[in-house]
């Protein structure tokens, strides 16, 4: 790779090539150089300019964007209208982990479009695919809440986690009790008493 030449099978002579790498992953691989998973040397040769993406969880902005570029995307393939994208889709979806990363997305749209025949985007197909994958993929310890220098009290915490499951489903009490993993009627109950106290 470093002299830029390669064997052709076979032959016995060497030839120069003019071919650029590029090489993606998933895993940490200075990690595994370190502990002798993954050849440094090799490492070094790859990373010659290293470009970090970092999954689609930690860029939840890019979401609408997404999700309309893949519904477009399957419009064109599939010679159909373009579909309306109802605000519900990006609330529910900007709640979910994509352990899948950005290809799980585009195939999950997909989905959805193929099993729309009106001209909005099929949300039945994300309120299943969404609610029966969300308690298989938690984000990682100690991401999902963020202290600072003062704690809060269990009951603060407790009212900041309904005002925000009900912030990214609209209102939705269905999908906010969900993503919380409480029963409507427990939430319900709950908003009850924030309210009276309010």
């Amino acid at each position: 790779m470093q002299e830029r030449e390669y064997l052709p099978l076979g032959s016995d002579l060497t030839r120069k090539t003019d071919a650029r790498i590029v090489a993606a992953t998933n895993a940490d691989i200075s990690a595994l150089g370190s502990n002798a998973r993954f050849r440094s040397d090799l490492y070094y040769r790859l990373s010659a300019h290293h470009v970090h993406i970092p999954p689609l969880r930690e860029r939840m902005e890019d979401l609408p964007l997404l999700v309309n570029h893949f519904m477009r995307e399957v419009c064109r393939e599939e010679n159909r209208p373009v579909l309306d994208i109802p605000q519900e889709a990006i609330t529910l979806l900007s709640g979910y982990a994509f352990p899948g990363n950005v290809r799980e997305l585009r195939f999950l749209i997909h989905d959805a479009v193929r099993a729309s025949h009106e001209g909005t985007l099929d949300m039945a197909r994300i309120r299943e695919t969404v609610s029966n994958r969300a308690d298989l993929t938690p984000p990682p310890q100690g991401t999902r809440t963020v202290f600072g220098p003062e704690l809060p009290s269990l009951k603060e915490v407790c009212d900041d986690l309904v005002q925000e499951a009900m912030r990214r489903t609209d209102g939705n009490q269905s999908l906010a009790a969900q993503l919380i993993g409480v029963s409507r009627q427990a939430l319900n109950k709950r908003l009850n008493n924030m309210r009276r106290k309010d």
